[in-house]
């Protein structure tokens, strides 16, 4: 198959539907695009720091967060130490500046929903440096999701 007929095929594909929402393209000036990523951060010194109080309060944060920053949060998961997420974004947009805007924003939010958070760790520092993160294919999205 030509390159060509490549292009041709994925058209076809385009206008028929898609069968996953995740296959669907984005559209943005003149550019279509579908990025995911996975994104895994810790807390500060790996501290089981996400009790019920700051699940509760994040899961009520992130969408906001993301809403703000036009990410499309698609799902996550936390454990008592780490937050893993999946991520939609545009391409003008860093991996690196959008765990930074999660981190920092989630961060201080949640100081200001949860009283004595500081207390509790003595600085407002709540996400530990560095994170993982990997590119992921709409086919790889939602076997995840419905782990």
């Amino acid at each position: 198959m030509s390159a060509k007929q490549g292009l041709a095929e994925k058209g076809k594909m385009a206008r028929r539907g898609a069968k996953s929402p995740f296959e669907r393209l984005r559209t943005g000036g003149s550019s279509a695009y579908r990025l995911y990523a996975l994104v895994a951060f810790y807390a500060r010194a790996r501290r089981p720091l996400l009790d019920d109080g700051i699940r509760q309060a994040f899961a009520e944060i992130m969408p906001d967060v993301c809403k703000a920053y036009e990410y499309e949060l698609i799902a996550f998961r936390l454990t008592p130490e780490q937050a893993h997420l999946i991520l939609a974004f545009k391409p003008v947009d860093s991996v690196a500046d959008v765990i930074s805007n999660i981190k920092r924003s989630t961060a201080h939010r949640l100081f200001e929903s949860v009283p004595d958070l500081e207390q509790r760790i003595g600085k407002r520092n709540f996400w530990a440096e560095g994170y993982f993160a990997e590119t992921l294919g709409h086919n790889q999205v939602e076997p995840l999701v419905r782990q």
